[in-house]
């Protein structure tokens, strides 16, 4: 395939049709192991936080304008810029940072790379496998040596929001991490800025499990 470069890397251009098929074997692997949407877009977002802490790792090496000391809104700009173009062949439609809650940004992106090739059938009907990159997002979060959590959220047809937030600790992380509430919103809190995102709230986690199942991701890493 076409060699190009992008932030100073050397890479190979990969044919969609190739990564559409390789993502789809992917979530049907992880398919056969789950009983609810929640639980498959928690695995696909440990495969990409594995994922993303290794790339954030080689592009530390590589990117000759890597800061490792960037500050929260100069690493989204990084990721959804830089990294997202390296990885998805273009940046992503938009940053915004939320005017309601602090620490909070949303990057936008028309067609996530992850949806091309993906038919969600009827019983999986919320399933956003862009979750995949959410977990790639949070784990070059991770590695730069941020506290945060990305979550991806259908809001058209065509177009996911990626929420980055960001925390002091894991503990404070754990503790905001959203329970079940009657099928409000996890997104109340900014909903003056995102109103439009679904009103679907994520399984409720157990604070020791969420904890053991990052940590397993980690080590695997």
């Amino acid at each position: 395939k076409k060699k190009k470069k992008t932030m100073g890397i050397e890479s190979r251009e990969v044919s969609l049709s190739g990564f559409g098929y390789l993502f789809s074997e992917v979530v049907q692997y992880h398919v056969r192991h789950i009983e609810t949407v929640s639980e498959l877009e928690r695995k696909l977002e440990d495969v990409g936080f594995a994922l993303g802490r290794r790339f954030l790792e080689f592009v530390a090496i590589k990117d000759s304008n890597w800061k490792r000391n960037a500050s929260e809104i100069n690493i989204v700009q990084y990721i959804s810029s830089s990294c997202w173009k390296a990885l998805y062949g273009k940046n992503a439609d938009s940053l915004e940072r939320s005017t309601e809650r602090d620490r909070e940004y949303m990057i936008y992106d028309t067609k996530p790379l992850t949806n091309h090739y993906i038919s969600v059938p009827k019983e999986l009907g919320s399933l956003d496998c862009a979750s995949f990159m959410a977990g790639l997002a949070t784990g070059m979060l991770d590695a730069a040596g941020f506290v945060a959590d990305v979550k991806a959220h259908t809001i058209e047809v065509t177009t996911t929001v990626f929420l980055v937030r960001f925390f002091d600790s894991y503990d404070e992380l754990y503790h905001d991490t959203p329970q079940e509430n009657d099928g409000q919103s996890y997104f109340l809190a900014s909903e003056a800025t995102i109103s439009d995102l679904p009103t679907t709230t994520p399984d409720n986690e157990d604070k020791d499990e969420h904890q053991e199942r990052q940590e397993e991701v980690v080590a695997s890493s």
